[in-house]
């Protein structure tokens, strides 16, 4: 045991080689990785190619970010020290990062692994034309590189960093893809060959000429239907590798394979000599491109591109945009309620009465930014005049299990909600030839391929990408899957429409998921003992978290629905991916009336807390993804944990009356009002306080605090609201006000010091 505490301590104090050594020893115990199988691997994976100067600023954009983020809404991050990143910074191996980034731009990331695969055990004197073989190798190899392919995916690209995508001179044309085994033979040819190469195709293939762009080190010729459109020195070689596009593709014809050979690759060997080195043919039903790196919000051309080409027409696409943008409009303005009954679960309550219906609060005005495809410009808005109706409203009754309220409703009885979805569906289903169209199944039930199903999977992408941007994301991770995404879009609208609830557990996590790619599920949101909301969700190298977990930062109602995101990982987590829940506030023993919380007024001004205050934070794990957030708050002489999730809570609660009327500080009773430092209040105050309820009539203040870390925490142990006395408001006048809206914390304000109270003070 000593011996193994000296070697735990000397790779924590050692220097970046042992740290390296150490993370990937973690990583392959986490991911169950045979230390044999790694370096097999390793050796097999050794410089088969190399990146030029175009590939190798994806090493220069990672070495950029390192020093970028140090916090991310008061949480240290500490760089990201995966398989992934450091390959990247290896000669032999930075081609695995670059070429993973390439394959992105139009697969999957999982095609890299077989693609990888096949140019480690491609061979030179292979014979291409007999299309795949089978080689033992891959059977080796394939679950290794899968998990290399996946750390580089996710702690990498999609943390924004990648290679060159289609230069704009080719970014017009339409883009076929290949097959994992003749990517790998192309690009083994082009790196083994120190000859011209000529490579003939029957479409433009685009994930090859990206490869090219970002490892090729000669000229790079591109002709497409006999025109020369792309002619570049990509380095210093003097070797030319020639792509014939032999036809410009119809997007409106039926079929786009290829008549001749899909590609066929031949080298120059000189002297009028040519040997042909691979041939594949044309290959039919192969899936289009489907981008998995980042994305830019609202951009879902993507999602319909999963058979070389659209299936959904431009009139139906913009279709789409319209009710999407319809529905977004009436998300943005649901209005709502402050309706917390605990101080566990942070939500709001949908507004019903007419009168709650006036006040200013909507979802709209909860979400950190408004959503820009409110302002897109997409046409005409749809012609149905109604885009939501209730679920009690004319719908046939349900059975008893889909009616059940702790289940998300399945995806039809929530569309049938929006009229203006309905008449999308119907509209595109006289086209669609599926057997779920033809037997009138219900939306959600079809299969890949059916054009309603596309519709709704473009549908509700945007709509993701809508709670995304109004928390603050930039762009979209691309690894999201329709799934996931469609589960999340469930328990979302589900607690909306049925529930009348807007919590913020289930929109924070689908907005997160959204924003760093990760599988949503019910179990992000699970309640655990001692736990209350989600504020954390990291996902390979990117971290979203709350913007009001730092206790040091003014926090406002209006905007709290959003998150900050940095790159990096925080300090005690090890996992890929890991859910941070915020740890509750400590319960304390009551303090008798006699011995705390009752200042004697001998003067006409309360005084300045002058209590001392520190927080500090750290992280425990709760399971092999949860993690637990405890912020404990020193005083002179209290130590507690408290939630910051009741701090927001409080803020959305409370009441920040104003008057007219000068700050004048008056006497107070003694017999009626009780005055508690911050050092008294952090050790006293709780959520049923026997000061309080013992004195029906007792008012409970503070002393004025003059930071913003000391009132946060009085928030924090105020979650059923309180009045908050700023200095634009008289202490009459907030005692007035609580008399008007008492809490069920009973009669508590909370006294904040302005600039001139302080200055007051320190005159005297």
């Amino acid at each position: 045991m000593d011996l193994s505490r000296a070697v735990i301590e000397s790779l924590e104090k050692g220097n970046a080689i042992t740290n390296a050594v150490s993370q990937t020893v973690q990583w392959l115990a986490r991911e169950r990785i045979d230390k044999s199988e790694f370096k097999y691997c390793i050796d097999q994976a050794r410089g088969l190619t190399y990146p030029n100067s175009h590939g190798l600023q994806i090493r220069t954009s990672l070495m950029d970010c390192e020093n970028k983020y140090a916090k991310v809404s008061g949480l240290k991050l500490i760089q990201s020290g995966s398989v992934g990143r450091w390959m990247a910074f290896d000669m032999d191996y930075c081609y695995m990062v670059t070429t993973v980034a390439a394959i992105m731009i139009h697969h999957e990331y999982q095609f890299a692994a077989d693609a990888l695969c096949n140019m480690i055990v491609d061979d030179e004197n292979q014979d291409h034309s007999g299309g795949k073989s089978y080689n033992i190798r891959k059977t080796r190899l394939k679950p290794v590189l899968s998990k290399i392919v996946e750390s580089i995916a996710l702690n990498v690209v999609n943390s924004g960093h990648g290679v060159e995508p289609l230069p704009r001179e080719v970014a017009d044309l339409c883009v076929h893809i290949t097959s994992a085994s003749a990517f790998a033979a192309v690009v083994m040819a082009v790196q083994r060959s120190s000859n011209d190469i000529l490579l003939y195709c029957g479409r433009f293939h685009g994930d090859i000429f990206v490869w090219l762009i970002s490892h090729f080190d000669g000229v790079l010729e591109l002709s497409v239907a006999g025109r020369i459109i792309y002619d570049k020195a990509l380095g210093e070689a003097k070797a030319r590798v020639t792509m014939i596009v032999r036809e410009i593709c119809d997007v409106n014809a039926s079929s786009h394979v290829s008549k001749d050979a899909d590609i066929e690759i031949t080298i120059n060997l000189g002297k009028g000599q040519f040997k042909t080195i691979f041939r594949q043919d044309p290959v039919t039903n192969v899936k289009g491109p489907q981008a998995t790196k980042r994305q830019q919000l609202y951009s879902i051309d993507e999602i319909n591109v999963k058979e070389q080409h659209s299936i959904l027409s431009h009139s139906e696409m913009n279709d789409v945009r319209l009710t999407a943008q319809a529905m977004a409009d009436w998300l943005l303005q649901v209005a709502l309620k402050h309706g917390n009954d605990t101080d566990v679960q942070f939500c709001f309550k949908q507004a019903t009465e007419e009168n709650e219906q006036r006040e200013t609060l909507n979802i709209g005005s909860l979400l950190q930014r408004w959503p820009r495809v409110t302002h897109k410009k997409y046409g005409q808005k749809p012609k149905t005049l109604c885009v939501f109706r209730s679920p009690s409203e004319g719908l046939p009754e349900l059975d008893d299990e889909s009616s059940n309220p702790s289940r998300s409703k399945a995806i039809c009885e929530i569309i049938n909600c929006f009229p203006v979805a309905m008449d999308l569906f119907d509209n595109i289903k006289p086209r669609c030839p599926c057997t779920s169209c033809r037997r009138n199944w219900n939306i959600g039930e079809g299969k890949y391929g059916c054009l309603r199903e596309t519709a709704l999977a473009e549908l509700l992408a945007l709509l993701a990408h809508t709670i995304a941007d109004g928390f603050g994301a930039p762009d979209v991770s691309g690894l999201v899957e329709a799934k996931d995404r469609k589960a999340g879009f469930q328990r979302l609208f589900t607690e909306l429409i049925w529930d009348g609830l807007v919590v913020w557990d289930t929109w924070f996590t689908f907005a997160a998921s959204t924003f760093l790619g990760c599988a949503w599920n019910n179990s992000m949101i699970e309640d655990m003992e001692g736990a209350t909301s989600v504020i954390v969700v990291q996902y390979g190298s990117l971290v979203a978290a709350s913007t009001w977990i730092n206790m040091s930062e003014e926090l406002s109602g209006f905007g709290c629905f959003g998150f900050s995101f940095a790159e990096g990982r925080v300090q005690g987590i090890v996992s890929e991916f890991a859910v941070v829940q915020a740890e509750r506030t400590m319960k304390i023993s009551q303090p008798c009336p006699s011995q705390q919380g009752l200042i004697s007024q001998t003067s006409n001004t309360t005084p300045v807390d002058t209590s001392f205050a520190g927080i500090e934070v750290a992280l425990i794990g709760a399971s092999q993804v949860s993690y637990r957030l405890l912020t404990m708050v020193k005083s002179d002489t209290a130590r507690r944990i408290v939630d910051p999730t009741a701090a927001i809570v409080a803020c959305c609660s409370s009441f920040f009356p104003a008057c007219e009327h000068a700050r004048i500080e008056t006497y107070l009773d003694s017999a009626h009002d009780s005055v508690w430092s911050f050092d008294e209040l952090l050790g006293g105050w709780s959520r049923e306080n026997k000061l309080e309820s013992e004195n029906k009539g007792m008012i409970v203040s503070t002393t004025l605090i003059e930071t913003t870390q000391k009132f946060n925490v009085a928030l924090s142990l105020s979650p059923q609201g309180c009045v908050v006395q700023n200095p634009s408001c008289c202490f009459t006048c907030a005692k007035g006000h609580l008399a008007r809206h008492p809490s069920k914390h009973g009669k508590r304000i909370i006294r904040r010091a302005g600039v001139s109270n302080l200055m007051q003070q320190m005159a005297i």
